[in-house]
């Protein structure tokens, strides 16, 4: 139990009309979101000044009480940590992005023998001092991607006793912002430092931070997208002989020049309300009991006394964490007389309503399903393996390949053409593709069971001989064995059937 308790000010004057003061009344509600622009736009012609002095792009603000100048990245983490669906989803629509890998088509015996073949898979295997393989780099790609709807990559290339290394890495994008643009308002580097953490904070005066610029594919001047060495907070030279380049991949979004923006963001308030609405029953469970009601002070109290009384039970009993507390008002500032009258407006079947909209919102924003969450609910139960099969095949051509598209052509395009560059591969020749997984054909219980095939063979019979209608059994294939009714009536469909000769046995 919390107790408030405010003394009274010697310079204090008493209002004259009791009447009026009686009348008067306070109502003080703070809010946690900006709900004219809960999505900040980019801001034009502000800069902030990163560790080292370099002038960046902000990312970005609306209301800087909310969001913290240049922190937005903060708030979009923080809505994937609290909101169990939103988190669901970002997981689900990466393991299924990266499938079963990157993989080259149409490898023939000549090629595996090639040396660059050879680099290849060592790069597959470990392209960084992490140590990861390009797999391990390719769902960090994925993950970023879908969260933040940005992604930062590095990329370093150098020699050790003469043998020549290319490295990959996704960086932090908490610690990473476009450099300010150029006269054709394009980005030429990337600034990274570990102070962009820090929240309300965009003009910081620390010295240390690393300005790499952005790697450009074709013809042209490559000097200049390379930067050799860095140096540390000393100013001291490290890392001679190493270059670093960087890449920006970003999920375009219209009106936003500079940054993406995640395709789920029109549903983050359905994200905080799913979070909020877990905090209150965790509160509830802490705290036994919920305050909701109209606390009524009554003497003789001055306007400033009554907003600093209702500012401070506001700030003391709203709020994550503080839903139960009991209210205690202590005052000398002429109140002779309190009542608080709770309210009960707590109803279970609203929140489960709000909880089930919410996530509905959330995967519907993310264009997924809950198909793919592993939820196990009446309505997925229902869904045949055929309807899941097609359900996954939509969201291949619509979600995922579009993905894919983006990630070969601003990732793994440059890298390649860097290898080929640096290396002395062939890597930009080859067909590089990202594998889908295969999760449902000649997955059938028909085709992979020996009850499965004796019980399809036994309906093949059947319609044969004309005990079954063909309509009936192919409801049935659909229903027991998961198959599409397309691929169900192809291999029913076209059974001829034999009736039985029938035999005159009558006597003449």
């Amino acid at each position: 139990m919390a107790a408030i308790s405010n003394k009274k000010r010697a310079t204090k004057t008493k209002p004259t009309d009791t009447t009026a003061a009686a009348m008067r009344s306070d109502v003080t509600a703070d809010i946690s979101i900006n709900p004219n622009e809960p999505i900040p736009l980019e801001l034009e012609n502000i800069f902030g000044f990163s560790p080292g002095g370099d002038k960046y792009i902000p990312f970005f603000s609306g209301d800087c009480k909310f969001y913290g100048f240049n922190n937005f990245f903060i708030n979009i983490l923080n809505w994937r940590k609290e909101s169990s669906t939103l988190n669901s989803c970002i997981v689900s629509k990466t393991n299924y992005a990266v499938g079963d890998g990157l993989y080259i088509e149409d490898v023939d015996e000549k090629k595996l023998k090639t040396p660059e073949y050879k680099e290849w898979c060592g790069f597959m295997k470990k392209c960084n001092n992490r140590p990861q393989g390009l797999n391990a780099v390719l769902k960090e790609v994925f993950d970023n991607f879908f969260t933040f709807g940005n992604v930062p990559i590095e990329i370093v290339r150098g020699s050790v006793a003469g043998k020549k290394f290319l490295y990959v890495y996704v960086k932090n994008t908490l610690d990473c912002r476009k450099a300010w643009p150029n006269g054709d308002n394009e980005s030429e580097a990337m600034i990274v430092s570990r102070y962009f953490r820090k929240r309300g904070v965009y003009n910081l005066t620390e010295k240390f931070n690393i300005r790499i610029p952005f790697y450009r594919m074709g013809a042209g001047n490559k000097k200049k997208m390379w930067i050799e060495d860095f140096t540390d907070n000393q100013g001291k030279k490290v890392g001679k002989g190493v270059f670093r380049t960087a890449l920006w991949l970003k999920n375009d979004y219209p009106g936003y020049d500079h940054y993406g923006l995640p395709s789920w963001l029109s549903a983050a308030r359905s994200a905080m309300l799913e979070a909020n609405a877990a905090q209150f029953n965790l509160d509830n469970i802490d705290n036994n009991m919920v305050v909701g009601g109209v606390l009524v002070l009554a003497g003789n109290v001055t306007e400033t006394e009554a907003n600093r009384l209702a500012n401070t039970i506001t700030k003391k009993y709203t709020g994550k964490g503080k839903t139960g507390r009991t209210i205690v008002v202590a005052s000398e500032d002429g109140i002779t007389d309190s009542k608080y009258t709770p309210q009960d407006t707590y109803k279970e079947g609203s929140f489960i309503e709000m909880d089930r909209l919410c996530t509905n919102k959330i995967i519907m924003a993310n264009e997924w399903d809950e198909s793919f969450l592993g939820g196990h609910d009446g309505a997925s139960k229902a869904k045949s393996g055929a309807f899941l099969n097609e359900l996954y095949q939509q969201k291949i051509k619509t979600v995922i390949k579009p993905v894919h598209r983006i990630i070969k052509d601003d990732f793994i395009s440059p890298l390649c053409e860097i290898a080929d560059e640096w290396l002395g591969t062939k890597w930009s020749e080859y067909d590089i593709d990202i594998q889908i997984s295969n999760l449902f054909d000649d997955t059938t219980e028909a085709s992979t069971t020996v009850a499965g095939a004796n019980l399809f063979l036994s309906i093949v019979d059947r319609i044969s001989r004309g005990e079954w209608d063909i309509e009936g059994a192919i409801a049935f294939a659909v229903a027991r064995f998961g198959m599409d009714e397309v691929d169900a009536r192809k291999q029913l469909g076209g059974i001829k059937i034999t009736k039985p000769t029938m035999i005159d046995v009558t006597e003449n």
